[in-house]
């Protein structure tokens, strides 16, 4: 029975007040020598088998030249004996990782069945657990992301794109890029600083210079468009004529590429 039980080096001390037989069977469920023989003296002991432990050192490996045997640490190991009248204390072996005790003489018995330990060992056990747990926390947070990313989708399909909010949005971008909104500008003035910072970083690109460049001359462009626009609808009066959903989409989706890559070039540029 006992050598159904793996063997593991990697076990936890057994609380000072928790008998180490009961720990081992029902607990930890797992360990080496000196687990297994503690808990066979107490089993065989609980049946009225009369039993002992042993500690010492078993095997080595013969040296010729000194007609001796070599035992090193590694080969220390505990065992349990039983007490047979007429023979004295004879040694068996419950360890997992040791071979089975062959005696000279056996006597063979009818096969009964052995029920198997009572569970995995503990450290599996406290294992499976750790990953259930990690997998339902990961699940939860992909779950609240893509249900925050659904509610924002279905609220910017409700919106109706305007001039004002893409110019808005374009101050979101100007403040990334560590160049906020300024009331004292007017919207050409502040598209032209907007772009001469987006052709500044890209003259501090290290690689792809000549791509940069292009993607800021673009994004400028784009920037005085939307500032003629944006003028033009929000002072122009009663006679001037609004810029129609389509047309504002249009233009946002030119200009956001611009903001963001240019955002994340100068986030690369700080941690450099």
């Amino acid at each position: 029975y006992l050598r159904g039980y793996p063997y593991s080096l990697e076990v936890q001390r057994p609380p000072e007040d928790q008998d180490v037989a009961d720990y081992f069977l029902f607990e930890v469920r797992e360990g080496y020598c000196d687990y297994y023989a503690t808990t066979f003296v107490v089993m065989a002991r609980a049946v009225g088998i009369p039993a002992r432990l042993a500690s010492g050192y078993t095997g080595g490996q013969y040296s010729f030249s000194s007609g001796a045997y070599l035992v090193r640490q590694r080969n220390g190991h505990s065992w349990p004996e039983v007490y047979f009248p007429g023979w004295g204390w004879i040694g068996f072996e419950p360890t997992t990782a040791r071979a089975v005790t062959e005696l000279p003489e056996e006597v063979l018995l009818p096969e009964e069945r052995v029920p198997g330990p009572t569970g995995p060992p503990a450290r599996v056990v406290r294992l499976r657990w750790r990953v259930a747990g990690l997998g339902m926390t990961t699940l939860a947070v992909v779950g609240l992301v893509a249900a925050v990313w659904l509610r924002r989708r279905r609220r910017r399909a409700a919106r109706v794109t305007t001039l004002p909010l893409v110019w808005s949005w374009v101050g979101r971008g100007g403040a990334r890029l560590g160049l906020p909104p300024d009331p004292a500008l007017t919207p050409q003035e502040y598209a032209v600083a907007l772009a001469a910072e987006l052709c500044a970083r890209a003259e501090r690109a290290r690689r792809w210079k000549a791509r940069w460049t292009g993607l800021a001359a673009q994004g400028g462009a784009v920037l005085q468009h939307l500032a003629l626009l944006y003028s033009a609808q929000v002072y122009g009066g009663p006679q001037a004529m609004a810029v129609d959903e389509q047309a504002a989409r249009g233009v946002w989706a030119r200009l956001r590429r611009p903001l963001r890559w240019f955002t994340w070039l100068g986030w690369l540029q700080r941690m450099r």
